[in-house]
């Protein structure tokens, strides 16, 4: 028999189960080559000052080393967000109150420890960071920090689309088109993606783990 209805729950408390409904299956349809092509890049969403490739935005350092980056939401309100390495968007709240924004519907979240939180979502029509923007983006609400319920963590959305470059000196975070960055440093260079992580192995000497050039 084939499902019409898949209920995936954690097997505590149904009122947060994500349910699927299937109205109709075809058993071994003739399927187009084209369906397995690569996706057609979408156009960008990030708008960059004319002429400009890249932006530089102040960040403030925290006494426990948290980096906090000014977010402006939907051209309406700036904010201290933490530039979480591990994050996604997440706005509290009482910013959501502050703005008349509005977020639907309760999930269950987990991360790297014990226990889950309760978060609903939304989408804003974009966000800042200094001179550059990215728009029609979703975000997370849930409650973060009762001492500044206004702060944010940003993260993914930025690493998705920019190269990132902070400078502690200057106490700068640059964000630069990534068909635009050169870089001319002598650290090992480190390659990522959302799906698999590669690596160019510069100095096998210095590497951890140790790599091959």
């Amino acid at each position: 028999m084939l499902p019409f209805s898949i209920r995936v729950g954690d097997g505590e408390d149904p009122s947060y189960d994500q349910v699927e409904t299937v109205f109709s299956v075809d058993v071994n349809p003739a399927i187009p080559d084209a369906q397995f092509a690569l996706p057609a890049r979408p156009p960008s969403d990030v708008t960059f000052p004319p002429g400009r490739d890249g932006v530089d935005v102040p960040f403030r350092l925290t006494a426990d080393d948290r980096i906090l980056v000014p977010l402006t939401i939907d051209g309406r309100r700036t904010v201290e967000a933490e530039f979480d390495s591990g994050g996604s968007l997440i706005l509290q709240p009482a910013t959501l109150a502050s703005l008349g924004i509005d977020a639907q519907g309760s999930e269950k979240q987990g991360g790297g420890g014990e226990g889950s939180v309760t978060a609903s979502t939304g989408r804003l029509a974009r966000i800042a960071l200094g001179d550059v923007s990215v728009r029609d983006i979703g975000f997370h609400s849930r409650a973060l920090d009762p001492d500044h319920p206004d702060r944010a963590i940003v993260e993914l959305e930025v690493l998705q689309r920019f190269t990132v470059r902070f400078d502690f000196d200057r106490s700068v975070m640059t964000l630069t088109r990534p068909g635009a960055f050169s870089y001319g440093g002598t650290g090992a260079i480190a390659r990522s993606t959302s799906r698999t992580t590669s690596r160019r192995c510069t100095d096998p000497s210095t590497a951890s783990p140790p790599c091959s050039p």
